[in-house]
């Protein structure tokens, strides 16, 4: 006779609970083991491991559900008397052994050899990870002599340099004008100049990033500043044929800043646009208020940079010879300069370019209270 007891009721409900949350599970397991077959093949065969269990977990669940089921009455009763008999009692018994014997030799013919070639594989990278590292640590100390070499001939470099440029400005003095020797010997000063200008941004660089560079911040005109470096920089752009157009703040704008060092930012960065930006183009400086910071803006109607070169540019020792300015090449220590001079003083640094249409470097500094 059927038992329609409530706990007879209660557990043929249990039973279909779990039939239904690992039929869900099972589900589960199989799409993760599409994903992780491809991802890690180790952990795919541990899903194969943990499916096969649930499987059989599962057979088990159905054969008691139907069992506890047909005892209510809610099936036909003829199927709890089937499934009672010791013959068919046998089959959830049998199911876990089945389970049990494939995971075992499973295990033993895929997973062990599995484990094995992972450990190998960790191995390996183990071993390339130390070859990295050493290589790393070679390259390393090879940057470091580099700067060190560097930075010991820019440092022996500049006391003959100002004796160089010196001589030549006092014999420049006691030549006619107009001749061709005061041409040349005034071109010999500016590529002196020039030279002078590169070694110390090379070891200003340097007492930047070990942080040994005093700054002196203080109240800045800027508008006073963009005059300067725009004076000092307008004989280059005469030379080339190139319009240099000063646009000043429409207030007068003072921030804290390293006089100096903006000065030598600004004037770097003019000459970076005019070095790139090919005769009877025009260079634009100028200089606004943006939010608490002041904004300089140097823009170029030069050939522009490529997109591929746009984030190296500030890098030192980078450089990118200009098609069509006729540029010279250099060492890419200017930009690198006014990228950390401008960071020390609290400020960023950035370009917006496009091939063709010339390029504009934009720097901030903060605004005096």
């Amino acid at each position: 006779m059927p038992d329609t007891s409530y706990f007879s009721y209660l557990t043929a409900s249990i039973y279909w609970s779990l039939i239904l949350c690992w039929s869900a599970i099972l589900v589960f397991y199989v799409a993760e083991y599409r994903r992780l077959r491809k991802l890690s093949p180790l952990v795919a065969m541990l899903v194969i491991v943990i499916f096969i269990d649930g499987l059989r977990t599962l057979i088990e669940s159905g054969y008691f559900g139907a069992w506890y089921t047909a005892r209510t009455g809610l099936i036909p009763y003829s199927i709890f008397e089937l499934l009672t008999r010791p013959e068919y009692v046998l089959l959830p018994k049998l199911t876990n052994l089945a389970a049990a014997i494939i995971i075992i030799v499973f295990v033993v013919r895929r997973w062990f050899p599995a484990m094995e070639a992972e450990a190998e594989r960790h191995r390996e990278l183990a071993r390339y990870h130390a070859e990295l590292v050493q290589a790393h640590n070679r390259l390393q100390k090879l940057q470091d002599l580099r700067d060190n070499l560097v930075h010991m001939v820019a440092h022996d470099m500049r006391t003959p340099l100002t004796s160089i440029i010196g001589s030549l400005q006092i014999a420049l003095s006691d030549i006619p004008e107009g001749t061709t020797m005061q041409e040349m010997i005034g071109n010999a000063v500016r590529d002196a100049e020039r030279l002078e200008a590169m070694t110390k941004n090379l070891l200003d660089i340097n007492r930047l990033e070990a942080r040994q560079l005093p700054l002196e911040i203080e109240p800045v005109d800027l508008g006073q500043c963009l005059s300067e470096a725009a004076s000092r920089t307008r004989y280059l752009a005469d030379e080339k044929g190139l319009t240099l157009a000063l646009d000043e703040p429409e207030q007068s704008l003072t921030v804290m800043a390293d006089s100096e060092i903006l000065a030598r930012v600004i004037t770097n960065l003019l000459q970076n646009a005019i070095r790139h930006t090919p005769p009877e183009g025009r260079v634009m400086l100028q200089g606004r208020r943006a939010g608490e910071m002041a904004q300089v803006t140097v823009a170029d109607t030069g050939e522009g940079i490529s997109e591929e070169i746009r984030d190296r540019i500030f890098d030192r020792f980078f450089h990118a010879v200009g098609e069509n300015s006729g540029a010279a090449a250099s060492i890419g220590l200017g930009l690198a300069f006014c990228k950390m001079a401008v960071e020390a003083q609290g400020g960023e640094i950035w370009v917006e370019s496009e091939v063709g249409e010339g390029s504009s470097f934009h720097f901030t500094v903060p605004l005096a209270e």
